[in-house]
């Protein structure tokens, strides 16, 4: 009884050993597992031990195209440190203390030139290995055209500089202008730590468009949510007291927007249960999440004709508050210009505005009004208005639309004129003309209801009463 107690004792603690680190019961340390890879001897190496700051490359940015030299031809045992030895410091007399794209202080030897050496880095893969080829950055381009004359094709280990012979095998340094493309075609690019070493580190949404001085942009996602009556994604895009919900009626509407690129409504567009016109305000908020200005045809007649200053003359209202730019004179006289055109070429005359209704131009500078981070629904409009006949009005939203791009377009970039159509990139077909083309598959008569004997063959009355036999 007492060996079976004691063989379950040994089992269990067995069992909770087996659990724990192999440090807590054997002398092999324990090492976790990780994929993190750093260089202590390399100065211009991986020092946040993320192996992707090695081989993500950018575009090279245009202020220093002019000054990069691409270099190659040596071994991928060469680290940045013995090539920036071998190429400016081949005395080797004096040391000093100079700083790497990553930071770290390293002690290093004084070079012939004047300053400090420039940024060298070579190109790594994924797995960190050389590429046997790299970048220097010069600081003009008078030190990189002076250097390629002094360096490229020159030998190694078969001149004065006989320390090379320790970093790597004898090879043959080429250097040349930066530029052009690679092997396989595509633009050159620069390690990303080497142009962040150089320029500094950016913000990289400062690269998509309307980000850096319009931050203030809602996007696509955040309009449809907020015109089903859902909140934002982003807190502060929509207001409880600016109503954006689309009823049936508007949704379609507002697709139909989409695709003809101008905004269609009865009169203002007002709805007495939502204090506001809410078709208007989506399609502002669309209007600014695309950074395209703003076109609205309202129709006099209609359920909601109200505000019209004569009668049977429909409006078009032109807001361009969503380029959110206005204090660029020259945006304002170019939009001016645009839509003065368009409604002189429809017979379409200036509406005035009342003097309440004026904005001054000192409210386009106005500290009230953040026009790079605000949303739209917190902004003054700047609307141009026009007035004259249907026809008139609706020929110039359509060359407004041609002329800003506001229409929907499909993968091959034609205009999306009508839903359901597959040459208009909605994924389905033309509707059926009628009945009689309605079918299973969009075509063809309708489905049979009586066997083709009963209904004749398509024999005439005569030869169907021969075949009948009694």
């Amino acid at each position: 009884m007492r060996l079976l107690i004691f063989s379950a004792a040994v089992l269990k603690s067995y069992a909770l050993l087996s659990r724990l680190p192999i440090a807590a019961h054997r002398s092999i340390p324990y090492r976790p597992t990780t994929t993190c890879i750093q260089y202590n001897s390399n100065p211009f190496g991986i020092d946040e031990n993320l192996a992707s700051s090695v081989y993500e490359k950018v575009p090279c940015p245009a202020a220093i195209k002019d000054q990069v030299a691409y270099v190659s031809g040596f071994g991928e045992f060469l680290n940045e440190g013995k090539l920036t030895q071998l190429l400016f410091r081949p005395n080797g007399a004096d040391k000093a203390n100079e700083s790497s794209p990553s930071g770290e202080s390293t002690s290093t030897v004084v070079q012939r030139y004047p300053a400090n050496p420039p940024p060298l880095m070579i190109a790594r893969g994924v797995d960190t290995s050389s590429l046997k080829y790299g970048f220097i950055v010069f600081q003009n381009n008078e030190l990189r055209d002076s250097f390629i004359e002094e360096f490229d094709g020159r030998e190694f280990c078969e001149d004065d500089s006989e320390d090379a012979c320790s970093y790597a095998s004898p090879f043959t340094l080429k250097v040349e202008a930066f530029g052009g493309e690679d092997k396989d075609g595509t633009e050159a690019k620069l390690p990303l730590k080497l142009v962040e070493f150089v320029l500094g580190k950016q913000n990289k949404s400062a690269n998509r468009p309307y980000r850096k001085q319009n931050a203030g942009r809602i996007s696509g996602d955040d309009v449809l949510r907020l015109s089903r009556g859902q909140p934002a994604k982003t807190k502060g895009k929509g207001s409880r007291g600016v109503p954006h919900r689309l009823n049936s009626e508007e949704r379609a509407e507002f697709e139909r927007s989409e695709r003809r690129g101008y905004l269609r409504i009865d009169g203002t567009g007002y709805r007495r249960e939502r204090k506001g016109s809410p078709l208007c305000n989506v399609w502002r908020q669309h209007c600014d999440s695309v950074g395209k200005p703003v076109v609205i045809m309202m129709k006099a007649s209609g359920r909601a004709g109200g505000g019209r200053t004569e009668v049977g003359a429909d409006s078009v209202v032109v807001d361009w508050s969503t380029l959110r730019d206005p204090s660029n004179e020259d945006t304002r006289k170019q939009i001016d210009i645009d839509v003065a055109k368009a409604a002189a070429d429809n017979n379409m005359e200036l509406k005035e505005l009342d003097e309440e209704e004026e904005l001054s131009d000192t409210a386009f500078n106005d500290p009230v009004f953040k026009w790079d981070a605000d949303p739209i629904w917190k902004l003054p409009a700047l609307n141009l208005s026009y007035e004259g006949q249907r026809s008139s009005a609706q020929a110039m939203c359509k060359a407004l639309a041609l002329h800003f791009d506001t229409m929907k377009k499909n993968e091959e970039g034609e205009p999306v004129l009508k839903t359901g159509h597959k040459k208009y990139g909605d994924g389905g077909v033309r509707g059926p003309k009628s009945r009689r083309d309605a079918g299973a598959k969009g075509g063809g008569k309708t489905k049979p209801k009586k066997f083709k004997r009963q209904r004749g063959g398509g024999k005439s009355r005569e030869d169907q009463l021969k075949d009948w036999h009694f």
